[in-house]
């Protein structure tokens, strides 16, 4: 049957010049040809027209013959010409006016023309003739693959016609004196031949349909019937180098498929007014970027596996052993072996789901770049699966949908599973779709509600019209609020982006912090279908065994909730097999489990990709082994925990195990990245959304799979230190509890021994981190910057350095567990963004609007801040409790069990707009860490001194001298430093009264509680003008006793004096003392040694300190000797550890500040006889002795 062919008839336009309101002609000169006329009534023809000109003004007229009857009509991409007596020699001028572009070209969409009430005849082929006086032609088209361009020239240079694929060709090298005839033809779909020149070329083929016709109002419309992609024209020659069409005397061209150059929709102009935009996206920290230039594209022959020579035809039946090719129903498609297969446009057929796909080990399945859509159940790779390469970024639309109800088995074998594309061992994934770049930006300006344009910032994006982008929340409760909105683009000049409608919320961007924007769209597509997958949320999943590299693709409704290893992406198990895996610039959306899984794999790059709505962890590292990867420019927004949002009333947090609706507890704790070992490359990320923005869970042995390789069974993940962890952000996290954060380092996943289940614990749950060799490690977090946070950096690890930071809007900058140094950073408590403060109790207000610095720990920690700058700190109204105000350093007060030691210390802290009440907030309670509290000001600049300055609560027993000063807003005393005032802590123990792992009374008891008072300590000591002022605090039940060195410490106990106690001196630096008195009865004699007991009774030091006669001589004694005057026992206390160790660091020191080590295991044990026993409290006897504070120092 012959198939009518539409020849289409096309020519640019004269670049005119002229002056600045000159407007252009573009002249088609439509004409019949007597050999190639079709006969009939009507035929539809396809002019281009400037698709930003949206009512061109077009006129027709006739010459040789004929008028135009005075009808023109244009409506949509329709334009009809009515012509009363048209002839075989006449030809209609179609004029379209537009105005002069700035590029000099112009780019034309499609417009549908009609040439009505014609009595034409002839052999059914439009030309198109033009006179030309441009020295270029470019014929774009969004829909449509070319396959074949005739030309022929009358005078002037040779035509060299080059095939473009899939949307634009260019004709190059044509003279200003040429007139030229040009011929395109089109074929619905099919493998074509030529046969007489007179003939038009005839289709055949898998495809090979004719287009169904209609006429409506004299008008005939032709549809494409065929098997192909809707609307779409395709090309299924046998791919050559070389391809020569014959249509009669003269007309012949030869094709040269050379290159090919991509169709980008133009966009419409954007007017208004710009408003003043950012240029920089921090104030201190470093954010990096990635390079600004597109990868290497170089799409020669060479690295496009669609170009390559000995290619089969999937449509061919010679390609299959079968001569036929496979029906879609088949149970199983496998590709021949040892054979590489094309599939192109019309290959598979629409609208039909596939079964299996299977790639023999030896073969390969390869996709064009065209026009592509498979509905496919699974895709087995033991072979190669090629869409384009890391150098040959595939221009075409592709989608690849998946379907099928919840199934957990193993369809595809070997643990793949099914629904998706399985890479077995051995196989290899190569899938690439265009390179948008960047894939995710900041707002250069506030995006307010109601408007529907967006500025960027930095580097103007490719993106394109139509594509889709997320405007990121700029809400503290991301999940809550909801004001993450996806937005479609409809016009973009530079750094300006138009959206088809208005945002519904405001987007916060000034100097403090701005919204990320990340494009969503990619040209390839991996989706679960909707109808299937979003009820059970069971979408598609890729796994891969062998070798992986996907870039320009966006994963859809992807991922199987609750299903082991079935995630979007992920790399399984490889170890180091694979140094060039990679994910690059690809987009996860609507995502029911996880983004990227690096499992048991080293050396992946996570690279550019963006994250949105996802459940569980997005980026992650999944058994604690994977080590040298690197996750970096990547963007995650909105993270959905599953099951439930871990919570808890204090640091403990919550435990779950794994049950059906939450397969990986620590889900309940959902991260945009979850990083169970730290010895990875993570820089110039950002996070929005979760239960936290990144999360390094400790797993103290590997998990799954990894757990059982060679050499990792005793192997520590949580004993990792970073790698790099730099330049990332972090915004509307860490809400759901009051000790979470943005950063989070915590919690404990780990599978339990006795029920055999994962479990996972949020809350407080401390790391060492190590060196490779075993050496303390510190982790160290640089350049990072949070804002709208519950904290910055939770941290409970042993030691942590945050180098670099920038807070904002945050109820706390950090809150940092064991050694830490915070250095370098700009702490902002409010901003002007009007998003409220939720509730976090106990932590705010009743009004939900409180915010702090930074808290000091109230025991065993050592926190250093130094060059920090607090800004915005205002007073919250009527707030009696210091700690819900607003305060920059605020203390930890609400336990008697914890005696702060001398753990915390700051050096060069500045202020901008924080009132002087503002600086420090001390809540006074009936505890010991209230009594104890404590910090050293190094250089006075956070107290506003001129001096280093020693600060402790507002208690009688830090009245150190005449020096210090009460400060009543802050309730602290302010006392110089000195080289001999140093903090120390001394653990006085008497069995049964005062006891080590004893306590009593371990909250906040009521202020007027004395249940666990046990006697009070006094400084005595020379200070001239303080000798009768009391300086005094009581002891507790709870061991411990805080206060300053080369003191005299008078310690009374109720009960009376102890025949029996000892004396550990925690925190005592090296050279100091503190000289400790108690009350006994004359002729009382003592025994009195030191021990350091190392631990399992290995005692390294013993001595007896010997009677001195003085009290000065005791003081001078370095803790060898003691004096008993008749009414007082002195004792001198000292650190004498250094004696028993070789050397080790006495102190942790950073920024020129330093912090005394505490100490364990020295203490002195002393004896008492001979005075009368006047009371026994369980083991321990007492004698009687009145309180009377010495005179002697």
């Amino acid at each position: 049957m012959m198939i009518l062919m539409l020849c289409y008839l096309f020519m640019m336009m004269m670049l005119m010049k002229g002056g600045v309101n000159a407007a252009n002609s573009i002249t088609y000169q439509v004409g019949y040809n007597t050999n190639l006329v079709t006969s009939g009534v009507t035929t539809p023809l396809r002019l281009i027209k400037d698709s930003r000109v949206t009512t061109p003004n077009i006129t027709a007229t006739l010459r040789g013959g004929g008028t135009v009857d005075g009808y023109l009509s244009f409506a949509g991409n329709t334009l009809t010409v009515r012509s009363a007596s048209p002839s075989p020699s006449t030809i209609i001028d179609l004029v379209l006016v537009t105005p002069q572009l700035s590029s000099g070209m112009y780019v034309f969409t499609f417009l549908n023309i009609s040439i009505e009430k014609g009595n034409i005849t002839g052999g059914g082929m439009w030309s198109l003739a033009a006179s030309l006086l441009a020295s270029s032609i470019t014929f774009a088209d969004d829909a449509i693959v070319w396959n074949s361009l005739i030309a022929t020239a009358t005078s002037g240079d040779v035509i060299i016609p080059s095939l473009t694929c899939p949307y634009n060709i260019m004709v190059v090298d044509i003279s200003a004196s040429s007139r030229i005839n040009v011929a395109i033809t089109k074929i619905w779909a099919g493998k074509y031949t030529t046969t007489a020149t007179s003939a038009a070329p005839s289709v055949s083929g898998q495809c090979a349909q004719a287009p169904s016709s209609s006429v409506v109002s004299g008008v005939t419309t032709y549809t494409n019937t065929g098997t192909c992609r809707s609307g779409m024209w395709q090309t299924l020659a046998a791919r050559a180098a070389y391809v020569t069409l014959n249509f009669g005397s003269g007309c012949t061209a030869t094709w040269k498929d050379s290159e090919s150059r991509e169709y980008i929709p133009v966009s419409p102009s954007i007017t208004g007014t710009t408003p003043s935009l950012l240029t920089r996206d921090s104030q201190l920290v470093n954010l990096p970027k990635p390079p600004s230039a597109l990868d290497a594209n170089p799409r020669a022959v060479a690295d496009c596996p669609h170009d390559q020579s000995g290619l089969l035809l999937w449509h061919n039946p010679a390609t299959w052993p079968s001569g036929t090719v496979p029906s879609p129903s088949s149970s199983i498609i496998t590709i021949p072996a040892g054979k590489r297969v094309l599939v192109s446009s019309c290959s598979f057929t629409s609208g039909i789901i596939y079964n299996t796909i299977a790639i023999p080990s030896d073969s390969e399945l390869i996709f064009d770049d065209a026009p592509i859509t498979l509905w496919v159940r699974d895709i087995k790779v033991q072979g190669k699966l090629s869409i384009g390469s890391p150098t040959c970024r595939m221009l075409s639309y592709i989608d690849i949908k998946f379907f099928g109800s919840k199934d957990l088995s193993d369809r595809m074998g070997n643990n793949l599973g099914l629904k998706g594309i399985g890479v077995d061992v051995g196989g290899s994934l190569d899938i690439h779709g265009k390179q948008f770049h960047p894939t995710w930006s900041r707002l250069a300006a506030t995006a307010t509600a109601g408007s529907d344009r967006i500025y960027l910032m930095g580097q103007a994006p490719n993106w394109e019209v139509g594509q889709q982008v997320v405007v990121v929340t700029s809400s503290y409760t991301d999940e809550t609020t909801k004001e993450n909105e996806v937005m479609t683009i409809k016009a973009i000049s530079g750094n300006v982006i138009q959206f088809s409608s208005v945002l519904r919320f405001s987007h916060w961007a000034t100097q403090d912090y701005q919204c990320e924007v990340g494009l969503l769209s990619r040209r390839i597509v991996l989706q679960g279908d909707q109808a299937t997958s979003d009820p059970l949320k069971f979408g598609g999943h890729v796994i891969i065994k062998g070798r992986g590299r996907v870039s320009g693709t966006q994963f859809l409704r992807m991922g199987q909730q609750n299903v082991l290893a079935r995630y979007p992406l992920h790399f399984h198990m490889l170890l180091a097999s694979c140094p060039s895996c990679f994910s690059k610039d690809n987009a996860f959306y609507l995502s029911y489990y996880r983004c990227i899984s690096v499992h048991g794999t080293h050396n992946v790059e996570v690279l550019r990709n963006v994250a949105f709505d996802i459940s569980g962890h997005c980026m992650y590292l999944e058994d604690g082994i994977e080590e040298n990867n690197t996750l970096s420019y990547n963007l995650v927004a909105h993270v959905h925990t599953i099951f439930h949002a871990a919570a808890g009333p204090d640091q403990i947090g919550e435990y779950y195990k794994e049950q059906t609706d939450l397969l990986i507890p620590a889900d309940i704790a959902a991260s945009g990245y979850y990083i169970t070992n730290a010895y990875n490359t993570i820089s110039g990320n950002a996070a929005s959304g979760g239960w936290a923005g990144y999360a390094f869970p400790n797993l103290f042995l590997p998990m799954g799979p990894s757990a059982s390789l060679p050499g990792y069974a005793t192997f520590v993940p949580a004993a990792r230190t970073t790698l790099v962890f730099d330049g990332n952000t972090v915004h509307s996290s860490g809400y759901y509890w009051r000790d979470s954060g943005g950063i989070y380092c915590g919690g404990n996943f780990y599978k339990n021994a006795t029920d055999g289940l994962r479990w996972y614990h949020s809350g407080r749950k401390g790391r060492v981190t190590k060196t490779a060799s075993g050496e303390d490690a510190f982790m160290r977090f640089t350049n990072t910057k949070a804002w709208l946070l519950r904290a910055g950096v939770a941290h409970w690890g042993a030691r942590i350095e945050v180098i670099n930071l920038e807070t904002y809007d945050c109820v706390r900058a950090a809150l940092l567990f064991g050694k830490s140094w915070l250095d370098n950073a700009i702490v902002t408590g409010r901003t002007l963004n009007p998003t409220p403060f939720p509730l976090v109790s106990p932590f705010s207000s009743p009004n939900g609007n409180s915010w702090q610095g930074f808290q000091f720990y109230d025991t065993g920690t050592q926190t250093i801040l130094t060059d920090v700058q607090f800004r915005r700190y205002f007073a919250n109204g009527n707030i009696i409790n210091p700690h819900l105000d607003n305060r920059v350093i605020i203390s930890m007060t609400h336990s008697d069990q914890f005696k702060p030691q001398g753990i915390s210390a700051t050096r060069n802290i500045s202020f901008v707009d924080v009132p002087r009440s503002q600086v420090i907030g001390n809540r006074l309670q009936n505890t010991g860490s209230s009594r104890y509290y404590n910090f050293i000001d190094w250089d006075g600049s956070l107290v506003q001194r001129t001096y280093a300055s020693l600060v402790a609560t507002n208690n009688s027993w830090w009245h150190l001298g005449t020096d210090c000063i009460m400060e009543p807003d802050w309730a602290v005393w302010v006392c110089k430093k000195t080289p001999t005032r140093e903090i120390a802590t001394l653990k006085v123990t008497i069995k049964d009264l005062i006891d080590i792992g004893v306590s009593f009374n371990t909250g906040t008891p009521p202020n007027g509680d004395t249940t666990h008072y046990c006697g009070n300590s006094t400084l005595f000591d020379d200070v001239t003008g303080l000798s009768a002022v009391v300086r005094s605090t009581v002891i507790t039940r709870n061991v411990g006793i805080t206060g300053c060195t080369n003191k005299g410490w008078y310690l009374y106990f109720y009960h009376g004096s102890p025949l029996f106690f000892e004396v550990w001196p925690e925190m005592l630096p090296p050279g100091l003392y503190v000289l400790v008195a108690l009350s006994y009865p004359a002729g009382t004699n003592f025994n009195i040694k030191a021990e350091y007991d190392y631990g399992h009774n290995q005692v390294k030091l013993n001595y007896q300190l010997t009677a001195a006669l003085s009290v000065s001589e005791v003081r001078s004694s370095d803790g060898t000797k003691y004096y008993f005057d008749g009414q007082h026992l002195y004792l001198g206390i000292a650190d004498k550890i250094q004696h028993a160790l070789p050397p080790t660091p006495t102190a942790f020191e950073r920024g020129g500040v330093t912090l005394y080590n505490q100490r364990y295991g020295f203490h002195y044990i002393i004896t008492a006889t001979g005075c009368s026993v006047s009371k026994t409290v369980g083991a321990t006897q007492y004698c009687s002795a009145p309180y009377k504070k010495p005179l002697l120092f």
